[in-house]
């Protein structure tokens, strides 16, 4: 995998410390795509939550009466592919290129380019994309990645799963793993594993560290708070607007995408 190229070529970088409540990372996105002024990477976290694919029905992969009964709110993005745990060991990824419409091999070669640089300042290489979005080491799946392309730009995000609560990733989580594995979709997909149980030094604060160090040796500015004209635009009715739908509760979790 390459590293970037003037195709989305970052010059400034949102790295929030602070995990965000659910849905303000999504929110936070799409700010970005309409308000930034040249590509931008966002690094955050989400409190505990579930992301599903822009077309994926949810209980189809969401254990949705358990999400329910815990109280773990389920949302929709943007992009498309399956459902993601969120938590705050889980550190997502985004790269943000308004008013650049990128082909999808352009958008993931930049995307991954990024945050395999990220994963190689850590010590964690070499990594492999399998199932074209998945991103495995030494044989575990570590990170998923999705993107999307619209009249607004293009937006590339990814997971990076450092010290997440997997045993509620999997109480929560219920993937047609035969049925996808019968279509030709390698099982990784469905074997994820926390970077800090193959690399017990390496826990959130040495991961945000790292990528604030990566980011910077590529001459990229770095700030450490939401600027107040993304904050409005992220409350914004216009922004707002696709997430009036988000599945909370067990009836709505149950109704088809539109």
């Amino acid at each position: 995998m390459s590293t970037p190229g003037p195709a989305c070529d970052p010059r400034l970088a949102l790295i929030l410390w602070e995990p965000l409540r659910p849905p303000y990372g999504l929110l936070l996105e799409e700010a970005a795509l309409r308000e930034c002024s040249g590509p931008t990477v966002i690094v955050w976290r989400h409190a505990r939550s579930l992301i599903v694919g822009r077309r994926q029905e949810a209980c189809e992969e969401v254990r949705c009466e358990t999400a329910s009964r815990l109280g773990v709110q389920v949302f929709r993005r943007s992009s498309g592919g399956g459902t993601v745990y969120h938590d705050p060991g889980n550190i997502n990824f985004s790269l943000v290129c308004p008013e650049t419409r990128l082909g999808v091999d352009t958008l993931y070669r930049e995307g991954l380019g990024l945050l395999w640089g990220w994963l190689a300042s850590l010590g964690v290489m070499p990594v492999e994309a399998r199932n074209y979005n998945d991103t495995v080491y030494r044989g575990w799946k570590i990170s998923g990645s999705s993107g999307y392309t619209s009249r607004r730009g293009s937006l590339f995000h990814a997971t990076l799963l450092v010290s997440a609560d997997t045993s509620m990733l999997r109480a929560l989580l219920d993937p047609p793993v035969e049925e996808m594995v019968r279509r030709g979709v390698d099982p990784v997909k469905y074997r994820p594993r926390n970077l800090s149980s193959m690399h017990p030094h390496i826990d959130v604060w040495k991961a945000y560290s790292a990528v604030e160090r990566f980011l910077r040796g590529k001459g990229v500015l770095v700030e450490h708070a939401i600027p107040a004209r993304l904050y409005a635009v992220m409350l914004d009715g216009a922004v707002r607007v696709q997430f009036q739908s988000l599945k909370v509760g067990l009836p709505a979790l149950q109704s088809k995408p539109e």
